[in-house]
């Protein structure tokens, strides 16, 4: 009863993208290869096998017919950045632009792999050694109900905002239907909660997401 007597004072939503507002079942769309890439499929498989992210997931599906070896590797995930697998072969790394920056990885084409975002795509980008391979780019779908449901929030009076990983083009595009007060977009999980923080000093705020 308290809860609801409090989401009563809401004044705004705070809303997660990936299985909130999308389906959070997004699927391989784009296999791009820089020369190398189609050779790393059995360890990117092996990789994404050890998350149980929404976007690993559609990569281990995508890559049904490869069982992977059953090779020993070292499994790091960087919150809000990818995946990094130490094999015998050497280092993979899978994820964002933010991961190639973190290991200095120069990623070529970016402005026409980038242009990908625009069409609400998520870009998972690979390397190996140094050297970049290539992009996957994702697509999810927006969730049925999910305009409605904004709709319905917006004529209550309640600010409703979009938080998400992913670049802001992408954000842009997957909410461009949808009439929302705000987006921010390229963020860390743990900078979510710092937004919610920050929407309380306006009044009392709602979060829904995992």
């Amino acid at each position: 009863a308290e809860a609801l007597e409090e989401l009563h004072k809401v004044k705004g939503v705070f809303l997660d993208k990936t299985g909130t507002i999308t389906q959070g079942q997004p699927q391989v769309v784009d296999w791009i290869d820089y020369g190398g890439l189609d050779g790393e499929k059995e360890r990117i498989a092996l990789l994404e096998g050890q998350s149980e992210h929404p976007l690993a997931k559609a990569l281990v599906d995508y890559l049904p017919e490869v069982q992977g070896e059953k090779e020993d590797f070292d499994f790091q995930n960087i919150l809000g950045q990818g995946l990094v697998g130490d094999f015998a072969s050497g280092r993979l790394l899978l994820g964002n632009k933010k991961l190639m920056d973190a290991f200095s990885i120069e990623v070529q084409d970016l402005k026409d792999l980038e242009s990908l975002s625009r069409e609400g795509k998520t870009l998972l980008y690979v390397a190996k050694e140094g050297k970049f391979l290539g992009a996957v780019a994702l697509a999810d779908q927006i969730k049925e109900g999910s305009k409605e449901a904004i709709d319905q929030l917006r004529a209550r009076g309640l600010k409703t905002v979009m938080l998400t990983g992913d670049h802001a083009l992408t954000a842009q595009a997957i909410a461009k239907d949808l009439a929302l007060d705000e987006i921010v977009a390229g963020i860390f999980p743990d900078q979510k909660e710092g937004q919610v923080r920050q929407g309380q000093k306006l009044g009392k705020v709602a979060m829904v997401g995992d």
